[in-house]
């Protein structure tokens, strides 16, 4: 009995892609496995898949392309060169290392000084650690730093900002997210992230994300009233018998300092506290302290995109609009990702507390159910993954 040949799963070309990838990483591994995985990291590889043939498969095809894209990209893009001392290097280092230790970056960090030459101009500034997990410093260059400058200058329209890698923010998958606000129409508070070329005393960084950071700047240039935002902080911790953790959050308001010296947003700093403290006391409704429909309609985008991230209670960030007396959200760090995961393909502020917490609040829920319809029809026709694939390849 003849028995037909068994044809393979698995083409030729695949087959060689495998080898290309698998040849590259015995090349890279032969330092360390940190190494290549920092390095894939900040190369700009992100994975779409689970198992390891497939992602193989894909970082081959990347490498392949990659020398198409490097000379398709944009080489005109600002560079900002970054002198520190060696001292106050090495104080960054120090409090790098103890994040090592303690397996986090630390809340209080060292501020130093330096400078920022850019496009011909000097401008002195303040810088430290940014970020709290360690992935922002997991790589012998391109760590997230924070600057505060002084004098009241200002770099592409920034007075505070961070410089990051951008894999830490997933590439662009912010400014997707981002887009796919603008597209929809709804006017959520975002930061400008702008791409630039980054040398720190000497060494050259590579491409980097500049990214805004929560201020007077941020409020400007989304056409905000001067006014405050607010974050939370974690007040009281406990764990029961089964594990379970129960938290006591405390808002609190972002450059405290500066806001005490003026009389008018100090007023606004204790009627935004109050509410917020109100609404997770079960004394208000989420509609009585939050601008229901842009609430809704940030919460809606996060299911779209399943940018769990941005529902930690850590990114939660809001603007205290003066002129409504409610609390608005600001875009904050979304972490969308194209990877195949479950989490990744679900509607996320089911599984989240203070998410739930707002959408049980009919009118959140109202404005929720309108902004998912206006992004479900774009979706269901292909006009939002056309405008974003036009986005994302301009």
């Amino acid at each position: 009995m003849k028995l037909d040949k068994t044809e393979t799963k698995t083409s030729k070309t695949e087959k060689w892609l495998s080898i290309i990838g698998i040849c590259l990483l015995v090349i890279f591994v032969l330092p360390s496995p940190t190494f290549v995985t920092t390095s894939l990291l900040h190369l700009g590889f992100v994975s779409h898949h689970e198992s390891a043939k497939d992602k193989l498969i894909q970082l081959g095809q990347e490498l392949v392309a990659s020398p198409n894209r490097y000379l398709a990209s944009d080489s005109d893009m600002p560079l900002l060169k970054v002198d520190v001392s060696y001292q106050d290097w090495q104080v960054l280092a120090q409090d790098r290392a103890l994040a090592f230790e303690t397996g986090m970056i630390a809340e209080k960090r060292h501020m130093v000084n330096g400078v920022i030459h850019f496009r011909g101009d000097a401008y002195k500034t303040k810088l430290r650690l940014q970020g709290d997990a360690l992935e922002h410093i997991v790589g012998a260059k391109r760590w997230s730093l924070r600057f505060d400058l002084k004098n009241n200058k200002s770099i592409l329209n920034n007075r505070r900002f961070a410089l990051l890698s951008s894999n830490v923010r997933i590439h662009q998958g912010l400014y997707l997210f981002d887009q796919t606000l603008q597209k929809s129409g709804f006017d959520i508070v975002s930061p400008q992230m702008n791409p630039v070329k980054v040398v720190v005393n000497g060494v050259n960084w590579g491409v980097m994300l500049m990214e805004e950071t929560f201020g007077q700047d941020l409020l400007s240039f989304n056409n905000r009233k001067h006014g405050l935002v607010v974050r939370l902080d974690i007040l009281k911790e406990t764990t029961d018998s089964q594990g379970d953790i129960t938290r006591t959050f405390q808002p609190r308001a972002i450059q405290r300092t500066s806001i005490l010296r003026d009389p008018e947003l100090n007023k606004h700093r204790m009627v935004a506290l109050s509410l917020i403290s109100d609404f997770f006391e079960g004394k208000r409704l989420a509609s009585d302290v939050f601008d229901y429909e842009k609430l809704g309609q940030y919460l809606a985008t996060i299911d779209v995109w399943s940018a769990w991230h941005a529902l930690s209670w850590n990114n939660w960030r809001w603007y205290y609009n003066p002129i409504t007396a409610k609390l608005e959200p600001i875009q904050s760090d979304v972490a969308v990702t194209p990877a195949k995961h479950y989490w990744l393909t679900q509607a996320v502020s089911k599984e989240f507390p203070v998410a739930k917490k707002m959408l049980s609040d009919a009118k959140v829920k109202e404005a929720y159910d309108n902004a998912l319809a206006v992004m479900l029809n774009q979706l269901n026709t292909g006009e939002m993954q056309s405008y974003l694939k036009e986005k994302q390849s301009a």
